[in-house]
């Protein structure tokens, strides 16, 4: 399978040179609609290719698996640190991130929405990092492949393999409404449907990302806003009792690291 995917990259390459000097205006035409559609970081558009990454379904399979194996143990490391003070002396949390840390997301298995930084040669998976206080790049991912497989669409290429992309943000939409439904099962007074609301300092520039998560669940139904901590104080009078309740098992789900 990987040998396929050898023959994918080989060919996109040969196609992509086979534009010659055509090459630079379809990547300035690709970096005008990308920024148009969300994908930036602050003001700038974040640096991209034109060659897609690709890799075979084998090896999907096994970063599937990898997952699966390491996020039970990550769910497990913070079921323990209310209970271990060997785990709790080792960490050494400041008094602020341990009363975080405490806080009852509402639902079980409290990572649902992380990212586990890695390198993949082959089948052979590397984690380098488990970032789960911004795990920015899902939103950002999906446009990405919108605008390749809208502006960079090499016929050749299409017709000699089967290329497919799952897309994230339905997969994120989908996760986080289990978590309430799991959250609602334990407070039924809490409202059927919940509202999204996405949450940074001021200023963050990864904000574009979090228009994108909103647009994406408006579509699927949800009322959703882009927040700031101030927001949060200054207008919590404006939220529902039930709302700003969730919004607490949230917080606590983020700050689980």
């Amino acid at each position: 399978m990987i040998d396929h995917v050898s023959d994918l990259k080989l060919q996109y390459l040969v196609e992509l040179s086979k534009l010659g000097d055509r090459c630079a205006p379809l990547e300035w035409e690709v970096e005008r609609w990308l920024g148009d559609h969300g994908f930036v970081y602050g003001e700038r558009t974040i640096p991209f290719v034109i060659m897609p990454h690709f890799i075979s379904p084998g090896q999907l399979r096994r970063l599937r698996r990898a997952v699966a194996s390491i996020s039970p143990l990550l769910d497990r490391f913070c079921d323990a640190y209310c209970e271990d003070p060997h785990l709790r002396e080792a960490l050494q949390l400041s008094p602020q991130e341990d009363a975080l840390v405490r806080i009852d997301p509402g639902f079980p298995n409290p990572i649902r929405v992380s990212r586990l930084d890695a390198f993949l040669h082959d089948y052979d998976v590397k984690f380098l990092e488990f970032n789960t206080d911004s795990p920015a790049g899902m939103g950002w991912t999906d446009v990405l492949y919108e605008a390749l497989s809208e502006k960079v669409d090499p016929a050749r290429v299409r017709e000699v393999f089967h290329m497919a992309y799952t897309p994230v943000l339905p997969e994120l939409v989908d996760t986080l409404l289990d978590a309430y439904r799991a959250c609602r099962g334990r407070q039924p007074d809490l409202p059927e449907t919940p509202r999204l609301a996405v949450v940074d300092v001021a200023g963050t520039p990864t904000a574009a990302e979090f228009r994108l998560v909103c647009e994406f669940a408006e579509q699927a139904g949800l009322e959703t806003m882009v927040a700031t901590l101030d927001d949060l104080s200054t207008t919590a009078p404006n939220f529902s009792r039930t709302a700003s309740r969730f919004s607490s098992c949230i917080a606590g789900h983020s700050s689980r690291r």
